[in-house]
C-alpha cells in the first residue's frame, strides 16, 4: 500500500495550522476588549462552570473533527493505492480444429466432438476455429471465442456425423451439414488429408502475430485422390509458420498412414495418438500440454482504496452537526 501524491497531506496540514493560528491570534486581540466589571460572581456560579467546560469540550472536539477532516480529505486527494502482481488468465492461444469429414472417420470425430464438448466449458480466453475437409476444405467456424456458439456448431456437427448412418434422415438437411463445401470437386477424388491440413494453416488469421497456435488433426490419413500438397509438405508448413500440430487416427488406419502423422505431428513439436487410447485422456492431454506452453503475462495492477479515509471524512461531518446541534441549545 502506498499514497500516490504525499505532497497533499503536507500542504493540507501546514493550512490548517495556520488556519489554527490565525483564529488563535484573533481570539487574544478579543482579551485586550473592554471587560464588564463584577463578572466574578457569575463566574462562581456552577450555571456558569457548567456552561464553560461544556463549551471548552465542544471547541476542542470542533478542532480535533476538523483536523480528522482535513487529513481524512488530504489522504482522499494523494490516492492510497494498493499495487499487486497478477498473472493474465487469458490464454495467448489459438487452436484449430481440422476434422476429416470422409465417413470413415465418423466415430472417430463423433467421440472427439463429445468430449470437446465438454472441454470447451473450461477453456478461459482460447480462441477455437473448426475446419472440415473432404475432397475440398470448409471453414465451420473462424477463430472465436464465442464457446457457446462453438457448442452450437459442434453439437450440429455430431448431429450430422450420426445423421449420415441412420437412413431415416440420410441425405437431409442434418446430412448436408458436414457434407455442403467439403464435396465440392469429386472429380479430385476424397480425403485430401494434405489439402485440408494446408488450408487449417491459413484458416489462422495475422500468421506473422506472435500467438500460440494449434493444430488438431482428425483421420484416418487414408487419401483417395490427388493431393495439391501432402501431409509431410503440410507439417513443414506448420513448423515455418510456429503451428505445432497433434494427430488422432483411428484404429483400423493403414500402419504407414499412422507412421505418416506421427513423423508430421513430431516435425512441428507435437504428438500422435491413436484412438485405442480414450479419446477423453487425448483430448485432456492435447489441452494441457498446450496450456503448459504459455507463461502467464505478468502485470502490475493498481488499486485505490480510498474506504477508510472516506468513511473518516463522513464521521467528522456528521459530528460537526452533532457539535452544531449542541452549540444551538
Amino acid at each position: 500500500m502506498e499514497i500516490r501524491y504525499p505532497a497533499f497531506i503536507f500542504i493540507f496540514i501546514v493550512l490548517f495550522i495556520i488556519v489554527f493560528f490565525i483564529s488563535r491570534l484573533k481570539k487574544e486581540k478579543k482579551k485586550n476588549n473592554i471587560k464588564i466589571a463584577n463578572t466574578n460572581i457569575v463566574k462562581r456560579t456552577a450555571y456558569y462552570k457548567n456552561i464553560l467546560f461544556r463549551y471548552r469540550v465542544l471547541l476542542y472536539l470542533i478542532y480535533g473533527v476538523l483536523f480528522l477532516g482535513i487529513i481524512s480529505s488530504s489522504v482522499l486527494s494523494s490516492r492510497i493505492v494498493n499495487r499487486s502482481i497478477i498473472k493474465e488468465e487469458k490464454y495467448n492461444r489459438d487452436i484449430m480444429l481440422c476434422l476429416d469429414v470422409s465417413s470413415s472417420t465418423d466415430q472417430l470425430n463423433i467421440e472427439f466432438i463429445d468430449e470437446y464438448i465438454k472441454l470447451i466449458d473450461g477453456l478461459k480466453g482460447e480462441r477455437i476455429g473448426i475446419s472440415i475437409f473432404n475432397s475440398t476444405s470448409y471453414l465451420l467456424a473462424p477463430l472465436t471465442e464465442d464457446y457457446d456458439y462453438l457448442k452450437e456448431v459442434l453439437t450440429k456437427m455430431n448431429k450430422s456425423l450420426t445423421c449420415r448412418n441412420d437412413l431415416t434422415c440420410m441425405f437431409t438437411t442434418h446430412d448436408m451439414y458436414v457434407t455442403d463445401g467439403t464435396l465440392t470437386d469429386r472429380s479430385r477424388g476424397s480425403s485430401l488429408i494434405g489439402d485440408g491440413l494446408a488450408s487449417c494453416i491459413f484458416a489462422f488469421p495475422k500468421l506473422d502475430e506472435k500467438r500460440t497456435r494449434s493444430i488438431i488433426l482428425v483421420t484416418d490419413n487414408d487419401v483417395l485422390g490427388k493431393e495439391l500438397i501432402d501431409v509431410t509438405e503440410a507439417s513443414k508448413l506448420a513448423k515455418k509458420k510456429d503451428i505445432t500440430l497433434y494427430t488422432i487416427a483411428p484404429t483400423f488406419a493403414f500402419k504407414k498412414d499412422i507412421s505418416i502423422l506421427q513423423e508430421a505431428a513430431k516435425t512441428t513439436g507435437g504428438k500422435s495418438y491413436i484412438q485405442t487410447d480414450d479419446v477423453s485422456v487425448i483430448v485432456n492431454e492435447i489441452n494441457k500440454k498446450e496450456t503448459s506452453l504459455l507463461e502467464g503475462k505478468k502485470q502490475e495492477v493498481e488499486y485505490d482504496q480510498p474506504e477508510v479515509p472516506f468513511i473518516l471524512l463522513m464521521i467528522s461531518f456528521v459530528v460537526l452537526l452533532f457539535i452544531d446541534k449542541e452549540l444551538i441549545r
